[in-house]
């Protein structure tokens, strides 16, 4: 093993994650790679399991590691970059999902979008959130309607990875 410092850069995509290896010189020494199930519950809804989203990372990063026969401790920094628009939901309490993630390119709220259109409330939207309203945001779907309901006085956490965490409170 090298004494040298190496970068691990993750890319956790839409149907999968890759993760590469690269020496201080900018070299790529590996790379790791791991296919993800996207799940398809109606017509237009595209949602991903979070805990193999997390595993697909796990795997991809490891595959990296093994081949380049480097160790964690010779990783100076990692490099992330995700899915940005899609959404998980979960409870507070346990950080455990309490739904499938609404994957950004699910087109579930289409008729919200439609109808907040039709509302003249698109520009309140976009002024508050930054958000284009559009049914490709799962961003929206998860901040105006739930997609099953939450218990009653569930503290539940919404993780969109590009803008950081909004928390919401359900009663």
């Amino acid at each position: 093993m090298s004494a040298r410092r190496h970068i691990l850069a993750l890319d956790q995509g839409t149907t999968g994650s890759t993760a590469l290896v690269v020496d201080p010189d900018g070299r790529v020494l590996a790379r790791g790679y791991a296919e993800l199930p996207q799940y398809f519950p109606q017509p237009g809804w595209v949602e991903h399991d979070p805990e193999e989203i997390w595993s697909t990372v796990e795997r991809s990063a490891r595959a990296a590691l093994a081949e380049a026969r480097v160790s964690g401790s010779e990783i100076a920094a990692v490099g992330i970059t995700n899915q940005r628009e899609t959404t998980i939901v979960w409870e507070r309490a346990t950080g455990r999902p309490i739904h499938r993630a609404i994957v950004w390119q699910c087109r579930r709220t289409a008729p919200l979008c439609d109808r907040l259109r039709a509302d003249g409330v698109e520009e309140l939207v976009r002024a508050k959130t930054g958000l284009v309203l559009a049914s490709g945001s799962s961003r929206v779907a998860a901040c105006t309607r739930p997609t099953r309901p939450t218990p009653r006085g569930r503290s539940v956490s919404i993780c969109v990875p590009a803008t950081g965490m909004t928390r919401c409170s359900r009663s």
